[in-house]
């Protein structure tokens, strides 16, 4: 059981999607598509009947791209645990779940997530970017102004923005 009416830990929603795999083999599968800084699984669940199938149209999504955005986090949960629990007995859910198959990712960012999550001052709590190592670099006046972790939101590889004050909130 989940328990949607909390903001629950990355440890707490990674191990209900393996219970969802365990429980529902056919239509979940657990995917791991990289690791953090801090050495945290990125983990996602791919729903859809024939879940090994890889001829089926995709939709992803995510969510706890920004560390920050709790409530993003637990949408995208939802929507995970509306597509299983309403399979049986919803025909748009199930006929989604038969020609689709989902990727969803609840947390992109689990290093900031649980970072956001470990205290109550606003440093902490409004921290929206991952957790990579600070750098340290010289402005244009020659004082020593330093950053740590990316907004990944920002981080793109195509036709993202530049700005020439690396240190600035937000940094594009």
């Amino acid at each position: 059981m989940y328990g949607l009416g909390e903001y629950h830990s990355y440890d707490h929603i990674t191990s209900w999607m393996d219970d969802i795999q365990r429980n529902y083999p056919n239509r979940a599968k657990v995917v791991n598509i990289g690791t953090t800084e801090e050495g945290r699984p990125i983990k996602g669940i791919k729903i859809g009947t024939g879940v090994q199938r890889t001829d089926k149209r995709v939709v992803w999504i995510d969510g706890g791209i920004h560390a920050r955005e709790w409530a993003a986090v637990h949408t995208v949960v939802y929507i995970i645990d509306r597509l299983i629990a309403d399979y049986d007995t919803d025909p748009l859910v199930q006929r989604a779940v038969d020609q689709l198959s989902f990727y969803i990712f609840p947390v992109l960012n689990p290093d900031g997530y649980e970072f956001s999550r470990s205290g109550v001052s606003p440093t902490i709590r409004l921290w929206r970017k991952n957790r990579s190592s600070m750098i340290c670099k010289k402005d244009r006046w020659f004082r020593e102004r330093c950053c740590g972790g990316v907004d990944l939101n920002r981080n793109f590889d195509w036709f993202w923005g530049g700005r020439f004050e690396p240190f600035i909130v937000p940094f594009e």
